[in-house]
């Protein structure tokens, strides 16, 4: 069942920590700083620009988080791994 968006989202320091839903039951889904610097090709310093480059590649990160919870992950963390493409 794909999660639903919602507008919860913070800088952790490390991650950007964000929530989606699963119908009324809120799932805690996070997005390291190196994933979304991989993600991006950007890096973010502060979590001002952290956030802005999560707002920048919201529908990606949403969508890697829902394949992670529909394979089972009930508290899906994103990583470099997740974001990169696999070697050839």
């Amino acid at each position: 069942m794909p999660l639903t968006a919602t507008e919860e989202v913070t800088d952790s320091g490390n991650d950007v920590v964000f929530v989606m839903m699963d119908g009324t039951a809120p799932v805690i889904c996070r997005i390291t700083k190196e994933a979304l610097a991989d993600l991006s090709g950007l890096h973010a310093d502060t979590p001002d620009e952290r956030l802005r480059l999560f707002k920048l590649h919201v529908r990606e990160i949403m969508l890697i988080a829902t394949v992670k919870y529909d394979a089972g992950e009930k508290l899906p963390v994103i990583g470099t791994e997740d974001v990169k493409p696999e070697p050839e």
